[in-house]
């Protein structure tokens, strides 16, 4: 489940609502939508969560473009939700969005391994993209998902 929310959500409603349906669903994982408008925001959700919850069932994409599909900004690259790197340790899967692309797709993952390789060896991380593999009548494209895939196989990466 991936939630997309408005900071006028109110955060303890919405705490619950997802301890109950991981409670529920042990083998389900959910998905917050951070970017630097919601950070603060997931922040303030998982602080009041059961930890194990956090460590098995939650990701976090972060989107810098907030669902826009602009360039990821590789600069401010997060690789753990800042208040939740637990000595060091990432305790949930991180995501990448934000104007990835066939053409952009090698640059950025081997941006993200480098990162992770110094902050976080064993962190696991996917990535996430639409607009970058649609056509230009905006269909989703299989050709250009293959063309991620091959970049990614041919770009070397340790993993």
């Amino acid at each position: 489940m991936n939630i997309n929310f408005s900071r006028f959500d109110d955060v303890n409603v919405i705490r619950r609502a997802v301890q109950f349906f991981l409670v529920q669903n042990k083998e389900n994982l959910v998905v917050f939508q951070q970017n630097r408008k919601t950070v603060d925001y997931v922040t303030e959700i998982l602080e009041g969560m059961d930890e194990s919850l956090i460590k098995e069932q939650i990701g976090v994409l972060s989107d810098s473009s907030g669902g826009h599909g602009k360039v990821l900004d590789l600069d401010s690259l997060e690789t753990t939700v800042p208040s939740f790197d637990f000595h060091g340790e990432q305790r949930f899967v991180m995501g990448y969005a934000g104007g990835i692309s066939p053409e952009s797709v090698a640059d950025i993952v081997a941006h993200i391994e480098s990162k992770l390789q110094h902050e976080h060896p064993d962190g696991e991380y996917y990535i996430d993209m639409e607009n970058g593999v649609r056509d230009a009548n905006d269909w989703f494209s299989l050709d250009k998902c293959w063309q991620v895939l091959d970049k990614i196989v041919n770009a070397n990466i340790d993993r």
